[in-house]
């Protein structure tokens, strides 16, 4: 019973606290959205601010407990120090400080990260190219530090942050550092859990020495090193590692590929003699000498588990909930029009999408909504830079150009997309919308899978052949993307499909490709062409084809084939009024030549299929499963 009352203060006083820092943060134009860390001297909180429209954090400590006296130096230690880094690339961006005196409250607004180093190398095994790229910013981040007489001396994985937006690591956790215009001799303390051993050996002995940079090209190395080895050290290691060299304690890097990496590097940083590790400066400059260093690399580092949290709603009103999930999949077609039409029109849809930056994958469904506001959406949209995924079914929604020039402007800068299913279909979408979205579409560079459907019913043939000349230049652009669906604009005339299958025969790395051919009056010759081209691909393993039979295959053609081995899902999609001899010996012979095939979907709609073709299609059906 007592411990009943213990807990029950416990959680009183809690909330009391929480209820305190939401009102700070209210005062100061912030939104309290959900705890990140919870220590024992201090709370980091992630919150919306009104004044820049994005999702911070704040460190806040209660200056008032006794305890926290301490802490309390090391915190104003960290603002002097993220101060000095104001507005330096890979260093920690500080927004402001707020304080609640009555409270005795007081608090760091700084940029949000997703994760730190540790989450990064237990979620990833990072390539060589990566390696180097974080070494590459890692060093930049120790330049800067010497460049404003810095040292951090406590450098370790959690001190490393990750920011998925800005694709760079940073080093933050400054409450130990110094700033060298007060120079120290002392042994430095530790407030943490005691992890001592990423730091130099100088420091863990306390030498009565100046300490200078050098201190964090130690604890730094060892981080690289870890990384390049794909594992951790182990407490052996890091305590031999104080008094030797790094090959002679990792004897087994002496049989490396990256030797050079290892001698010029690494083991220029891990040198038990402080006075023989290079500078930064150097570092960077051998780094150079030797590779060609590709940040962009890093982007395709995980930094969430595979499992993602994922929300799906049917009101805009519970859009806020998605804070503490991953993934947000917004249905309004389920919805009557009249009860949800005055949410979605300007701010409150804008106001509450938002909030929701930390979410990486994104679906609106939002069908035939005449009153969608394509502004508020697009700017709602480019505040969300976190986003990897993202599915806009907006079909019906009577977008014109400028409409649609607010969607593209709200993905075209997201720099972490690499999927994007775009519907624009059944809009009044004039050449001047075609344009504006094919140039954001082709601003996409690290887009890999793409889903595109754009019909208007605005223009005319010749506009019609226009605009697909467009949006092919801009697909041309792209040139990342595996996996290709496309519909409608793309491939409504004979010129067009052409233009395809030309964009196509240039760009055989798909893997994935959806085709709706329905409705297109379809030369045999020009089906015979397309076919030739995909069974070109020698990494297609999915392959989707919507087709009206009856406008390309009105006498036999035994030479319409398909042959493509490396597919191992096809899926066909036949329209026809009569099905005949013609199109059961076509889809036998595919399949007869796509050997590999482990799933089929079949679709004959509005067909009536005799006995006769039944049995073509079940004797290759019978070939294809021995």
């Amino acid at each position: 019973m007592e411990n009943e009352q213990i807990n029950q203060m416990q959680i009183s006083q809690e909330a009391k606290e929480e209820k305190v820092i939401k009102d700070l943060l209210q005062k100061n134009k912030y939104e309290y959205q959900k705890v990140l860390v919870k220590g024992d001297f201090s709370i980091i909180v992630m919150a919306y601010s009104y004044r820049l429209q994005q999702q911070v954090a704040i460190k806040i400590i209660q200056r008032l407990k006794q305890q926290n006296k301490a802490y309390l130096q090391e915190f104003y230690k960290e603002i002097q120090v993220i101060q000095v880094f104001e507005n330096k690339k890979y260093a920690l961006q500080i927004i402001e400080t707020i304080q609640d005196k009555r409270q005795k409250f007081i608090g760091i607004v700084a940029e949000i990260c997703q994760c730190n180093l540790a989450t990064i190398l237990d979620l990833n095994t990072l390539s060589f190219e990566q390696v180097l790229a974080l070494t590459y910013q890692l060093l930049h981040c120790l330049l800067l530090f010497q460049k404003y007489d810095t040292i951090h001396s406590d450098i370790k994985h959690e001190s490393i942050l990750y920011s998925k937006s800005k694709n760079q690591f940073k080093i933050a956790n400054y409450g130990l550092s110094k700033i060298k215009s007060n120079p120290f001799y002392e042994k430095i303390q530790t407030f943490d859990d005691g992890k001592l051993c990423y730091r130099s050996p100088e420091v863990i002995n306390g030498l009565k020495i100046q300490f200078n940079i050098s201190v964090d090209i130690y604890s730094i190395g060892l981080l690289l090193t870890e990384a390049f080895i794909q594992r951790k050290l182990t407490k052996a290691e890091l305590d031999d590692l104080k008094e030797k060299d790094l090959l002679s304690v990792l004897q087994f890097l002496h049989n490396s590929e990256q030797i050079q990496f290892i001698q010029k590097i690494l083991s220029k940083m891990v040198n038990p003699n402080q006075n023989q590790r290079l500078q930064p400066l150097n570092l960077i400059k051998n780094l150079n000498a030797l590779y060609n260093i590709n940040e962009d690399c890093l982007r395709e580092l995980k930094y969430k588990s595979s499992k993602l949290k994922n929300l799906s709603l049917d009101y805009i009103q519970d859009i806020v909930e998605a804070v503490n999930y991953d993934s947000l999949q917004i249905n309004l077609v389920k919805k009557k029009y009249g009860l949800y039409i005055e949410d979605i029109r300007g701010m409150p849809f804008y106001n509450k999408l938002i909030k929701c930056q930390n979410i990486i994958s994104l679906t609106l469904i939002m069908i035939s909504v005449i009153d969608l506001d394509a502004k508020s959406l697009g700017l709602s949209l480019q505040k969300c830079q976190n986003i990897e995924k993202l599915k806009l079914q907006l079909s019906g929604c009577k977008l014109d150009d400028e409409g649609v020039k607010s969607i593209g402007m709200g993905f075209e800068n997201s720099p972490n997309l690499t999927s994007l299913h775009l519907d624009l279909s059944s809009h009044d979408i004039r050449i001047q919308g075609i344009k504006n979205i094919a140039q954001s579409l082709q601003k996409c560079q690290n887009i890999s899978d793409l889903d595109f459907s754009l019909a208007s019913y605005k223009i005319g043939i010749k506009q019609k052949k226009e605009g697909n000349k467009i949006i092919v230049k801009s697909l041309e652009k792209l040139q990342k993307i595996t996996s290709l669906s496309l519909s409608s604009l793309c491939l409504e005339f004979l010129e067009g499909i052409e233009n395809i299958r030309i964009y196509l025969e240039n760009h055989l790395q798909l893997s994935k490709l959806n085709l709706n051919l329905c409705g297109v009056r379809m030369e045999t010759e020009l089906f015979k062409n397309l076919l030739k081209t995909l069974s070109k691909f020698q990494n297609l393993t999915s392959l989707s084809l919507d087709m009206n039979f009856n406008q390309f295959l009105k006498s036999e053609a035994n030479d319409v084939i398909l042959i493509n081995k490396s597919i191992t899902y096809l899926n066909l999609k036949i329209y026809s009024d009569i099905f005949g001899l013609n199109e059961a010996k076509f889809i036998g012979m595919c399949l007869e030549n796509c050997q590999n095939i482990t799933h089929l979907c079949l679709s004959v709609s509005h067909s009536k299929v005799d006995l006769e073709q039944m049995n073509i299609l079940s004797i290759s059906l019978a070939r294809l499963l021995q």
